[in-house]
């Protein structure tokens, strides 16, 4: 099983992002609607039941209250009768009977669902059938007022009158019992409602959780990975690579952004490269030099260390340039500057300064050490000759000035120009000579 769907996912990685959002979609729709659909049907139908059930309620207890307060209001014209002996209330009567007797003809054809309903409307009727006698036997009295037989007479009249309005309301209570089974029918209709709603959500809500999965893997993360890349290369980290997971239009907008983060970095490289070599040689040049000076000098204040400086000077350049030309001037100075590379050791720095100068810097290297290696250096270029072409071998030599810091001087341009200084003392000196600084201040 576990298998299969590993299959069924890996061949849904084919799919294009909008292949693959239409299908997110559609698990996450589809659901909705049906629940939406099912919900609404279900509603209608609760709906249908309780109003029909409203309605039969009230198509039955309508009658039986109306019935129930005329014959309420049957029992006043003949206690008023007696009472105020008014011959108005012979009309008044009159008129409560038709209505009650049509009442009553209209409640026994209507239809009943219980059998007994008709029995006890009809027992009503009866014992209306009897008030209504009474009442008018008590409307007949020529004399009403004080006489002791219209006494007797209306209180067999309300007996009667009240046990029809109780049979009235025994038909309300069979009625109310209907309507608690109504009521029961609805509950459990809203129950049963309520379960299929709870099964509903469990199931979009699962659907749902899967189309999320699936958009978050398929769409979601690798959108962040595009993001975070788009980011790191924003912020000059051409290094990173965006991770690639399927072949689709994101994987493909992956790919582009990481050979254009490789193709800048190369380009940054060589443009770095340019910024801070000097093109024939491929030293440092002086720029680049001066800014590793400084850093070099504040670590060694920081710290309380030493370093050298020397200043290097190809002798007699222009006559290699005036007799071989400048390309064969060019090839020297690159053999120079070759053999100044070899000579130094691994932290010493060095880069071209200018023209046929070249200057070399030595971290915690005092004055003894710095000559030392300038001696070396001077014996590399020396005792290496340079085949240039057939029947082109100058012989070349360095003059080298070396000064030392903060022995010497304090600051990065002092300490230059300390190294010039130097420098220009061995070439009056004869050239293919080291001088430090500190010889020219013993001397002064």
């Amino acid at each position: 099983m576990l298998q299969r769907l590993a299959t069924f996912l890996s061949r849904l990685r084919v799919l294009s992002i909008r292949q693959r959002l239409g299908l997110g979609m559609a698990l996450l729709v589809l659901p909705l609607l049906l629940f939406t659909a099912s919900g609404y049907l279900l509603f209608q139908f609760a709906i249908e039941t309780l109003e029909e059930s409203h309605e039969e309620i009230r198509d039955e207890l309508l009658p039986v209250f109306h019935l129930q307060e005329l014959i309420l209001q049957a029992q006043m014209p003949a206690n008023d009768y007696l009472i105020l002996g008014k011959i108005e209330e012979r009309a008044k009567f009159e008129h409560l009977s038709n209505e009650i007797n049509a009442g009553f003809e209209q409640a026994v054809t209507a239809p009943f669902d219980m059998p007994e309903k008709r029995i006890i409307l009809t027992q009503a009727r009866d014992m209306w059938a009897e008030g209504e006698r009474l009442s008018r036997t008590i409307l007949a009295l020529p004399d009403p007022l004080g006489s002791r037989a219209g006494g007797d007479l209306m209180v067999r009249m309300d007996k009667t009158l009240r046990l029809a309005s109780n049979h009235l309301s025994a038909i309300r209570v069979l009625v109310l019992d209907k309507l608690e089974e109504q009521h029961a029918v609805a509950h459990n209709l809203h129950l049963w409602t309520g379960v299929a709603v709870v099964l509903f959500l469990c199931f979009i809500s699962a659907i749902a959780f899967i189309g999320t999965i699936l958009v978050q893997r398929w769409v979601v993360a690798p959108l962040s990975d595009l993001e975070n890349g788009a980011q790191q290369f924003t912020l000059g980290n051409l290094e990173h690579r965006i991770p690639i997971q399927s072949s689709d239009e994101i994987s493909s907008v992956a790919h582009t952004l990481n050979d254009m983060a490789f193709a800048l970095r190369r380009d940054r490289d060589n443009l770095r490269n340019l910024s801070i070599r000097d093109q024939l040689t491929g030293l440092f040049n002086r720029k680049e030099f001066q800014r590793l000076l400084d850093l070099e000098i504040a670590r060694s204040q920081r710290h309380g260390r030493v370093l050298a400086l020397l200043m290097v000077d190809v002798d007699y350049f222009k006559t290699v340039n005036d007799r071989f030309g400048h390309p064969v001037g060019d090839v020297v100075l690159r053999s120079v500057a070759d053999r100044i590379y070899n000579a130094l050791r691994p932290n010493d720095v060095v880069a071209r300064y200018g023209g046929e100068e070249f200057i070399v810097m030595l971290p915690e290297t005092n004055g003894a050490g710095s000559m030392a290696i300038a001696e070396r250096l001077c014996e590399q270029v020396r005792a290496t000759p340079m085949d240039i072409a057939q029947g082109i071998r100058p012989a070349v030599s360095v003059s080298v000035g070396v000064a030392v810091y903060p022995l010497d001087t304090d600051t990065a341009e002092s300490l230059i120009a300390a190294a010039d200084r130097a420098l220009y003392a061995a070439k009056d000196a004869g050239r293919d000579r080291c001088c430090s600084y500190a010889e020219l201040a013993a001397l002064a």
